[in-house]
């Protein structure tokens, strides 16, 4: 079950006529679901809409330099984030990590199996799948070839009424 963290922004601005307020609600609730690490969470100051972002742009990207992330809003939901590239690059090592220790997982399973000693033959379980996929792709053949001879039924039954209703239409108008 998502819980919504109910995080509202209220923002003051400038504009060149008068100073406005306007309270924005906003949608993180995929964002703070994901995030476990206390450390990682987000406060109000880190949400900002996008108009916003865009005039003080300069200004975001001393904040995220200095360490802050950023979730740049756009119509209430999360658009998009800014985060410094160093610790873009961070992420990216981690999600590699994270690849790389799965590869291995997966490795050591397979392992496990052919000391179990449940593998196959690599030509027979070649056979059986090019089997399977030969039986799959021939019955959507057969529910394609179906339905293209229900179509073209049904384009004839259109086309003859249609062909009926001009004649009685022409009838009409002679006699």
């Amino acid at each position: 079950m998502t819980e919504r963290c109910g995080l509202e922004l209220h923002t003051t601005a400038q504009s060149r006529t008068a100073p406005h307020s306007a309270r924005v609600a906003v949608d993180c609730t995929e964002f703070c679901n994901s995030t476990k690490d206390p450390a990682m969470s987000i406060s109000a100051r880190d949400v900002v809409p996008f108009t916003l972002a865009r005039a003080n742009l300069s200004n975001l990207a001393e904040q995220v330099k200095a360490g802050a992330e950023k979730i740049i809003t756009k119509n209430g939901e999360s658009y998009v984030a800014l985060i410094d590239a160093d610790r873009l690059d961070y992420y990216h090592r981690l999600e590699r990590e994270r690849i790389h220790l799965l590869l291995i997982d997966d490795a050591k399973r397979g392992l496990a199996d052919i000391t179990a000693g449940r593998t196959f033959e690599a030509g027979a379980a070649i056979a059986q799948l090019q089997q399977r996929r030969a039986a799959t792709k021939s019955a959507a053949a057969r529910r394609c070839s179906a339905a293209s001879q229900d179509s073209a039924a049904s384009t004839v039954s259109a086309d003859a009424e249609d062909s009926a209703y001009k004649t009685g239409k022409a009838a009409k108008k002679r006699g």
